[in-house]
């Protein structure tokens, strides 16, 4: 498609769009790394007004984009900002080094969606579908949020006060760093994914397990790890509103969209489960046309529980 106009940019970066025009101006920005660029930057603009602050720094945007297009873009976006925020996080009132700010403690994406947001000590934080992210700023010798799902970091820099991430299973500590991290209570699977800096990954009792390079992935199933690289084509999808998987069994499709729809999915023919595929589902799409998709690759069938709490697959 041709370049998105203004208000149809402002209306995707607000959360207005219909789910055709965030496809499209999805596809857009997948075409071309000057438009991916572009969007995340009108994001973060779009974000950081929402931020109480006095400082009046301003970041002065990338070259093809002008910082008075810029100042326009966020004017614009202004009238709706309190509204957007209000809507989409529970925030509360958080004391940071004596200032009274209005910043996340808490952040809450249902299922089929995700939430953006900044902490207060500046993280940039998105959360994937059915996670939860609690944010404990009151140790002035750590940063530490708690994790219920899946969520993708950029840590503000900070070297006299770690940023740690504690799930259910393990924690991982950072510096200041750009990385993912997958832990639901009801998966058995445990991914950290890094994208730049370092990050030490921990069990629960702090020993430690390995430290991470950029272009790492750590996985873990019940106990056991492994170490790997990152798929070159693999990306963050989620967080620009797909779920990717690439030659994935089936049992482990199940598992994660499972968590995502907080439905547990009970497979009872192990052949099923083998089946591998690679698909790429959008956001919005229901559970059951998830289900439709795949069985139109290899064979299956399914039925909800009377409570629609778990689906049976069967052939």
């Amino acid at each position: 498609m041709s370049r998105p106009t203004e208000n149809q940019l402002h209306k995707y970066i607000s959360g207005e769009s219909t789910p055709e025009e965030r496809l499209k101006i999805t596809d857009w920005a997948a075409k071309n790394p000057d438009n991916d660029r572009e969007v995340r930057l009108l994001r973060k603009l779009f974000l950081a007004s929402l931020l109480n602050t006095d400082s009046g720094t301003f970041v002065r945007p990338a070259s093809k984009f002008s910082a008075i297009r810029a100042l326009k873009w966020i004017a614009a976006s202004l009238s709706t900002a309190a509204a957007l925020f209000l809507g989409f996080f529970a925030a509360s009132r958080y004391f940071d080094d004596g200032a009274q700010m209005l910043f996340p403690s808490t952040i809450q994406a249902p299922e089929g969606q995700r939430a953006h947001a900044y902490l207060s000590d500046g993280t940039e934080v998105w959360i994937n579908s059915n996670t939860k992210l609690n944010f404990d700023n009151t140790d002035k010798n750590i940063r530490r949020v708690y994790l219920d799902g899946e969520a993708w970091f950029d840590v503000a820099h900070n070297e006299d006060r770690p940023f740690v991430v504690e799930t259910s299973k393990n924690k991982v500590q950072v510096l200041g760093t750009v990385f993912d991290v997958r832990a639901y209570k009801c998966d058995d699977e445990f991914v950290v994914k890094l994208y730049e800096g370092k990050v030490s990954v921990r069990n629960m009792d702090d020993t430690p397990l390995c430290t991470l390079l950029p272009n790492e992935m750590l996985i873990g199933t019940n106990g056991q790890y492994r170490r790997k690289g990152i798929d070159s084509d693999a990306g963050i999808d989620w967080n620009g509103g797909f779920y990717s998987f690439k030659n994935q069994p089936y049992s482990r499709i199940f598992k994660t969209v499972g968590a995502y729809y907080n439905t547990e999915i009970i497979v009872e023919d192990e052949e099923i489960g083998e089946y591998r595929c690679t698909a790429r589902f959008k956001q919005e799409d229901t559970l059951n046309q998830i289900l439709v998709s795949m069985s139109s690759i290899h064979s299956f069938k399914w039925e909800w529980s009377e409570d629609n709490s778990s689906i049976r697959i069967y052939k």
